[in-house]
């Protein structure tokens, strides 16, 4: 017998109940709207601009230049901080509260959609924790530390021989091999939650479309990171 929708919420049910029953209703709903607008879309952009290295050095440094030279670093920086930096630590601190007090049930009722739902915490953890390496290692490391070699004209930004030095690791590189793959799978996968959330697809075929969707996104958000990954390592 196929999933019933009251079997396909049932993961949904069980963070609210368990983990967000002493939590306002903002608070979960601001958990889901940040991890789609500005989260998700920073990552599909973040990934857009990032594909210039494929096409190599020059044609990366040339596209950081081009951010550079939209504004004062000063302006970028409040830019990464609150519009960025803020809900990234508010969608990732509370998606870990509620990992750590939502309780799960993939041994008792083994569907699809609980299997889902375990999968999105465990990825929501590593895509975190490996957000936070790549901002230390890269962002602060290279721009508030000197660490890198930077720009002409334009010092603290990273350039293509900042990432290919972070990248020759071997360590380094599984973990961002990790780490693509969490984020890339939390994104895809968390459109169900949002859009059962907020309303958007509480029907079972609207929520099978969205899975679809959501599948489609994460295949196309992993395969260029990955080819990304491959690329700095080619240099």
């Amino acid at each position: 017998m196929g999933e019933t929708m009251a079997e396909v919420s049932n993961a949904e049910a069980l963070s609210v109940e368990s983990a967000g029953s002493s939590h306002s209703f903002i608070f979960r709903r601001l958990h889901s709207l940040t991890g789609i607008i500005p989260v998700g879309g920073f990552l599909l952009f973040h990934i857009f601009e990032n594909m210039a290295a494929i096409r190599g050095p020059e044609a990366y440094d040339e596209g950081i230049l081009h951010l550079a030279n939209l504004m004062p670093a000063a302006y970028f920086y409040l830019i990464e901080i609150f519009v960025l930096g803020l809900p990234i630590l508010f969608h990732g601190f509370y998606g870990l509260y509620i990992t750590f007090t939502g309780k799960t049930n993939v041994s008792a009722y083994q569907y699809r959609s609980n299997w889902l739902y375990f999968a999105q915490r465990v990825t929501g953890v590593l895509a975190f924790a490996f957000i936070l390496y790549h901002i230390y290692s890269l962002r602060i490391a290279v721009t508030m530390m000197g660490a890198g070699a930077g720009l002409d004209g334009h010092p603290g930004y990273v350039t293509h021989a900042d990432v290919v030095s972070h990248y020759a690791s071997n360590g380094v590189l599984v973990a961002y091999i990790i780490g693509t793959l969490s984020s890339a799978f939390h994104l895809g996968n968390g459109l169900n939650g949002f859009c059962w959330t907020w309303g958007l697809a509480v029907g079972e075929r609207s929520r099978r479309i969205v899975e679809i969707v959501g599948w489609v996104l994460f295949v196309a958000a992993a395969v260029p990171m990955l080819h990304i990954l491959y690329s700095f390592r080619q240099f």
